[in-house]
């Protein structure tokens, strides 16, 4: 499936500057806001918070994905059949241009509607692994279709329902520098699952550059947790839930891209809007119960008389959280699809740079509270020798990656070439 050059780069930039705000925001939503003045009692309500932007997040994108396959429906189907008619009867070119470029016309059942709405009429059957699904494809019931859609993505909900509950309970337990060390350990579970999917498999260069950026953030992250963490009895429960994050989101990000790759085919044909509006609902409702019993049967006060007693407070911050973490997700599953999970990995680790500086400029104004302890760049060995492995493994994997995808890409026009001269 071939996307716009521009594509990679642009949600690249998203997912950069989403990943840079969440965890400033989360950090802030849990320390900083006080239930009772007197009592300085922190807003400690991961779970429900979590869920209410989730909630939140899955009614905007279904709200968003049910308006765009309505305006499909009547610029594609409607209006572009009936101006392709006009077009032929009356030998008008541009028109013929348009039903090139955009696909606006109605062909065989083989046909299917691309991620931009486009009609790829070159599909081939062999191209699919189950062809019983793709010549009926057309005759599936659309509940039997709502359920196979579930079902694919049913693994990706569940690992990333832990992913985002626990990470938001380990960074309440833990510093945020102990935070970003610990999920570094990510990329060595995407690295030893993607062994599991055939098309996911990274080669040893792929391998020895994550190792670069891997040994790099650990060096960045390294001093700040020596200086001002300890290992305690009492810090056990907040690495533990931070190693369990990193593996689910290890999980997430393999199952995800192993998922977009089938589901983007017929006879599911999902967009990004409508995979990203799967995965959060489903995640949504699987962290309704857990997330009552935490917050709500066991907290005191609960999370609604937290809520409402600062509701002109609360609701501004958790629209904005819903707004960051939509752009965030909706991101990762535009990357995870366009490029592979160990790629997106590779770019979370390299978010340790950009988010290094931010926190020194933040820091430089006495923005950030002084109990924070935050990582901030003081030009150390270490830290320079973490920054330099860290840009030479990124721009080494990017360099393989780029010369990868364009030998696959002349292989391809080749085979085309030639198979176009032998018929």
């Amino acid at each position: 499936m071939t996307h716009h050059p521009l594509s990679i780069p642009l949600f690249t930039l998203l997912y950069v500057i989403s990943d840079l705000l969440l965890p400033l925001y989360n950090k802030t939503l849990f320390s900083n806001l006080t239930v009772d003045t007197d009592k300085h009692d922190s807003f400690h309500y991961p779970t429900m918070i979590t869920l209410t932007q989730l909630g939140g997040i899955s009614l905007i994108i279904v709200s968003l994905w049910i308006v765009f396959k309505l305006c499909r429906l009547i610029v594609l189907d409607w209006i572009g059949t009936w101006l392709i008619m006009i077009g032929k009867k009356y030998g008008i070119s541009w028109v013929e241009q348009l039903e090139t470029k955009f696909g606006l016309h109605r062909a065989s059942h083989h046909n299917a509607v691309g991620l931009d709405g486009r009609r790829c009429y070159a599909l081939h059957e062999d191209s699919y692994d189950d062809l019983d699904l793709l010549l009926n494809e057309d005759r599936i019931p659309p509940i039997k279709m709502f359920f196979m859609k579930v079902k694919e993505l049913a693994l990706v909900s569940v690992a990333f329902a832990a992913v985002i509950t626990l990470s938001n309970l380990g960074l309440d337990k833990v510093s945020l520098n102990v935070h970003v060390l610990l999920r570094t350990t990510t990329i060595f579970w995407i690295v030893i699952l993607s062994f599991c999917l055939k098309n996911e498999r990274p080669t040893f260069l792929q391998i020895f550059f994550t190792l670069f950026v891997v040994c790099g953030a650990c060096l960045l992250s390294m001093d700040a947790v020596l200086e001002h963490w300890k290992l305690k009895s009492s810090n056990i429960p907040g690495i533990a839930i931070n190693l369990i994050s990193a593996f689910c989101s290890g999980v997430m990000g393999v199952s995800l891209r192993s998922a977009c790759l089938k589901v983007q085919k017929p006879p599911f044909n999902m967009s990004i809007m409508e995979i990203t509006a799967f995965k959060l609902s489903m995640a949504s409702i699987l962290m309704t119960i857990p997330a009552l019993i935490l917050d709500v049967a066991i907290a005191r006060p609960t999370f609604f008389e937290a809520f409402f007693s600062m509701f002109t407070l609360m609701a501004p911050l958790l629209l904005g959280g819903i707004v960051v973490t939509a752009l965030y997700q909706s991101a990762v599953v535009a990357l995870t699809s366009r490029t592979r999970a160990l790629s997106v990995g590779v770019v979370h680790q390299l978010m340790l740079l950009p988010q290094l500086l931010m926190f020194t400029l933040l820091d430089l104004t006495h923005i950030l509270p002084q109990g924070w302890k935050v990582k901030v760049f003081r030009y150390s060995v270490p830290e320079l020798i973490g920054a330099g492995l860290i840009l030479v493994g990124v721009f080494g994997y990017a360099m393989y990656r780029w010369h990868h995808d364009w030998k696959e890409s002349r292989d391809r026009e080749i085979d085309k070439i030639t198979r176009s001269d032998n018929g």
